[in-house]
């Protein structure tokens, strides 16, 4: 049975939930906690190679600007870290990533799919977010693309709502190899491969 686990909703949420996965594993990362590793994701905005990276920077940009255009004050405020980002030309100069840097520090950055894929390349875990479908049951829906060739793992799993992350574990475990995921899991992975 999944047990999805509870999360401070403080802006931190999916910092709170991987630094919990981490924990559960202590001989294989040292301390985990929800500062370090918002500092592990806000430093990636300095790799100024990694196109995932400009794609982000300029895709934040792009959003703000344009909710700034549309009068758009809740998206505004979702993207609040990336007003530095204005008015500036793309591929940003290291005094703009460094004010990115600092906004991406502050809870107003409460994370994003940025942030998880920094997080797997970094830690070198695949995350499922699981997101409850809409009739409002037990049922799950996949949102993380894993390819044939990434199916071995291995994987954690995020659940999302609501804008809120919490990790999810199966008997106290909160890392699987594929063939340990439990078969709920499994099964949705299956079908989105």
């Amino acid at each position: 049975m999944l047990t999805v686990h509870q999360t401070p909703r403080d802006g931190n949420c999916l910092f709170a939930s991987v630094a919990k996965i981490l924990q559960s594993c202590p001989t294989h990362w040292k301390v985990a906690n929800s500062r370090n590793l918002r500092e592990v994701v806000a430093s990636s905005v300095y790799d100024e190679k990694d196109t995932d990276v400009l794609q982000a920077l300029e895709m934040w940009q792009d959003i703000y600007e344009g909710a700034v255009r549309e009068r758009d004050i809740e998206l505004q405020v979702e993207f609040r870290h990336a007003h530095v980002l204005c008015g500036h030309s793309r591929p940003f100069h290291e005094s703009v990533r460094r004010d990115i840097h600092a906004q991406m520090l502050k809870k107003s950055y409460w994370g994003d799919v940025f942030a998880i894929g920094i997080f797997e390349k970094q830690l070198k875990i695949q995350f499922l977010i699981l997101m409850p479908s809409s009739s409002g049951t037990e049922r799950w829906i996949l949102h993380s693309p894993v390819s044939r060739r990434d199916q071995r793992g291995p994987f954690a799993i995020l659940r999302l709502f609501a804008k809120h992350y919490q990790p999810v574990s199966e008997k106290g475990k909160f890392i699987f190899m594929y063939s340990t995921l439990p078969s709920s899991i499994r099964g949705l992975l299956d079908k989105n491969i």
